[in-house]
């Protein structure tokens, strides 16, 4: 006498793969969640650091001085002349070196013609990430430094 096996999944099978399955999906947005500030963040530096390099190279080009503005309301750094702009949105926090609490618009970074920045340091945190960008005043060369914040952990 031949014993027969079923083959496939039982319908109890089926649905525990299924509660596992979705269980796990709904882990992965919290967590991702978690880790956007710090990509917005690394981002918003990038993007920073960019304008910089940008308002550098043009002040050389035009042989004129440039000059990089923070407005504090409207959480917006931009270049002399309007020409780029960075909003540095919520919940990411902005941090210039030598601001003066009582103007809103602020001068943070000035781009010389022979290659010399004067400038404020900048940090942008956003989640566990803190990134601090130091102009060389001599080179205009920026150096872009991350920290992990102990406080948030």
């Amino acid at each position: 006498m031949r014993m027969r096996f079923a083959h496939g999944f039982t319908l109890l099978e089926l649905l525990l793969v299924l509660t596992v399955s979705g269980l796990i999906i709904a882990m992965v947005p919290p967590l991702l969640s978690r880790a956007m500030p710090t990509v917005n963040a690394r981002s918003a530096v990038s993007d920073l650091s960019a304008i910089i390099r940008n308002v550098r190279s043009r002040a050389i080009v035009l042989n004129e001085t440039r000059v990089i503005y923070f407005d504090r309301e409207s959480r917006t750094i931009f270049e002399e002349g309007g020409n780029q702009k960075l909003q540095i949105e919520e919940p990411l926090r902005i941090k210039v070196g030598n601001l003066n609490r009582s103007e809103e618009i602020q001068k943070i970074l000035v781009a010389h013609p022979d290659g010399s920045v004067n400038g404020s340091v900048i940090t942008i945190s956003g989640g566990k990430k803190s990134y601090i960008l130091r102009p060389n005043w001599v080179t205009g060369a920026l150096s872009i430094e991350d920290r992990v914040d102990e406080s948030t952990m």
